[in-house]
């Protein structure tokens, strides 16, 4: 869950009122954060609900604050005006970095305590939020400085040269890549490019070479700084409106003024952010009380909702809620209910045993890969546990067979992680590739979850995975391995030559069981031990454990 600190003197400002120690730590729980010490005049918090990144924000806990403390209820008012600015977007950009999203804040009121508050959030949207600036990188900057209007476009690494923030001498982009720490932390979000993304005014200023560095000269906010340009640069424009408005409604509840910013993507596609429109969901009364077991009536349901900061009132016979443009995490009735619960209070709800005719077991699938395992602990393998996610590159280009179908993530955080793994192999291959520095032999294997999919459905397969990595093993040592195996779960097995694209033809075998494939081994080729570097010969097998399961059920009857 991430962690933040604020100010208790900002803290007492924005709310209007002191709290002491135990209030404080009440009233926090009840906005879903989690006082962890206060040293002086700095309060840490640990946010419980790492989805409320308006949490994040000194102003974002005092706007709920508010809510839970009955000082402010209901949906907050927010305004955008136009500024007249625009940030034009070079198609270029589109194979690097495609997506930016900006507004205005002026008559800004800026003391130290809330240049902090900005920093911190900033840096704290990066790291969470932003899932190290890849998903969303922020700069601010001092609006009275730009030249409008701003062009968001590319330059080549020796191009534009500007003075990086923290630095006093002009450096060009590849040298800030290697020579500034901010550089050096974060030149891999732009590895294998031949030009880089940056943002620069209509007199050739630079803002920014997102998601790296901002300039020295336009992005260093001081006090005496009273309008703001704030831009955030992504892969995902929805995502970074949301995280825009975050940034915007915290600078509106300083009294700061909010312009819209022209984004102007072509002819055609002309987007105004931020956008401080609201979304609206249905709640309704019967379910809530039902899940929550409670008996309130409506308007008490609506009273606790505006208490949570949202918009709500009767419509027909459920309640029409507005969320608020900053609140990313309310997507379904479930996530309703749950603040209807937090705003009535966890505490005042008995807990009641439920009434379930039946006595708890373990799963006999999950009972069965037990003993799998420790049949393999037996047989001398060290389990290992790998990621059920992978990517198309491990699973099939790495295994030499690029006709494989997968069941990809719709919105993947990272290409990395971007599909369910259909074969457990892969991931046992990567393992020994990451552990090629370790002595041989290496002999491991790992009992987990594979989905494969076919005739448009995806299914859950129980698999078992087994290596031995070691410069003189033979194919008879693998057959050997897995005939213990299913000998001592208690079937006997026959094996049929086979051929597969992981393995070296001619020493691969099918292991049949009553007439049925349930996996197959043999000896990796020399391609997809380079794919995975890995120094030595390999033997391999993968089984498929739910018919095993079945056949040592039916013998056993």
């Amino acid at each position: 869950m991430p962690a933040t600190s604020i100010f208790a003197s900002d803290l007492r400002s924005l709310l209007g009122r002191s709290l002491d120690q135990k209030e404080l730590e009440s009233a926090m729980l009840g906005c879903k954060a989690r006082v962890e010490g206060v040293e002086g005049d700095e309060i840490k918090l640990e946010i419980m609900d790492s989805n409320r990144v308006d949490l994040l924000s000194t102003e974002g806990i005092v706007r709920t604050l508010k809510g839970y403390l009955g000082i402010e209820t209901g949906l907050p008012k927010f305004k955008v005006r136009p500024s007249g600015s625009q940030v034009r977007v070079d198609p270029k950009v589109k194979t690097v970095r495609p997506c930016v999203v900006a507004c205005c804040a002026k008559g800004v009121r800026l003391s130290d305590e809330a240049i902090s508050s900005y920093m911190n959030l900033q840096e704290k949207m990066h790291t969470t939020y932003g899932r190290g600036r890849r998903r969303m990188a922020i700069g601010f900057y001092d609006l009275d400085l730009i030249k409008p209007p701003v062009a968001y476009t590319v330059t080549r690494p020796d191009g534009h040269a500007f003075v990086p923030l923290g630095c006093e001498e002009e450096m060009t982009p590849e040298r800030i890549l290697t020579d500034h720490p901010k550089g050096r932390e974060f030149a891999h979000l732009l590895e294998g490019f031949d030009h880089y993304p940056i943002l620069l005014d209509s007199q050739g200023q630079v803002l920014s070479m997102p998601p790296v560095i901002n300039s020295n000269t336009l992005g260093r906010i001081t006090p005496e700084t009273q309008n703001l340009f704030v831009e955030a640069t992504g892969m995902d424009f929805r995502a970074l409106s949301l995280g825009l408005n975050v940034l915007a409604t915290a600078l509106a509840d300083r009294g700061a003024k909010i312009g819209g910013v022209e984004l102007v993507y072509g002819r055609k596609d002309v987007r105004v952010t931020p956008d401080f429109s609201t979304e609206v969901r249905a709640l309704d009364p019967i379910h809530c009380n039902r899940l929550l077991g409670l008996s309130m009536d409506r308007n008490e349901m609506i009273g606790l909702l505006r208490r949570a900061r949202l918009g709500a009132r009767p419509f027909n016979r459920v309640i029409r809620v507005q969320v608020p443009p900053y609140r990313g995490d309310v997507m379904h009735e479930t996530d309703l209910i749950e603040e209807v619960a937090v705003m009535h209070g966890y505490r005042r709800m008995e807990p009641i045993r439920p009434r379930i005719p039946t006595v708890g077991r373990t799963d006999e699938l999950e009972d069965f890969s037990d003993a799998v395992r420790e049949i393999m602990v037996g047989l001398g393998f060290q389990e290992i546990m790998t990621f059920v996610l992978t990517s198309p590159q491990k699973a099939s280009a790495n295994m030499r067979n690029r006709q494989m179908s997968f069941v990809e993530i719709e919105n993947p955080s990272t290409e990395t992680f971007s599909i369910f793994r259909p074969d457990l192999l892969p991931s046992v291959l990567e393992f020994l590739g990451r552990n090629a520095h370790v002595a041989y032999p290496q002999l491991v294997f790992e009992v987990g979850d594979a989905v494969e999919l076919a005739d448009g459905r995806c299914t859950t397969i129980r698999k078992a995975c087994l290596a031995w990595a070691d410069s003189k093993v033979n194919v008879t040592q693998i057959r050997g391995t897995v005939e213990s195996l299913l000998s001592s779960l208690g079937c006997q097995v026959r094996v049929e030559p086979t051929s597969a694209p992981p393995f070296i033809e001619g020493r691969a075998a099918s292991v049949m069981l009553d007439e049925v494939e349930v996996g197959i081994f043999g000896e990796i080729h020399p391609e997809v031990l380079t794919s995975w570097q890995i120094p030595v010969p390999v033997l391999a097998a993968e089984l498929e454990v739910l018919p095993i399961y079945r056949a040592v059920r039916k013998s056993s009857r």
